[in-house]
């Protein structure tokens, strides 16, 4: 056993390691635009978007679609 010996050689230690990378090499993403996406139950969103909480989510002016609903 080598109780109260430092690990010897871990990658958490050594910079520049997968292990050690944080967002210095990512760009930052950004927290609000405009595109489209879909949800889970196939209900379609054309329009603004933001950041809230990890997730992105509509806001703002924008279209959304239901499934079988038809326009008009």
């Amino acid at each position: 056993m080598n109780k109260g010996k430092p690990s010897v050689g871990g990658a958490k230690d050594v910079p520049g390691t997968a292990a050690n990378d944080t967002d210095e090499n990512e760009p930052e993403q950004p927290q609000n635009g405009f595109g489209k996406f879909e949800y889970i139950n196939q209900t379609l969103y054309i329009g603004e978007w933001k950041i809230t909480r990890g997730r992105k989510v509509k806001h703002g002016q924008g279209k959304i679609t239901f499934p079988g609903a038809t326009s008009g």
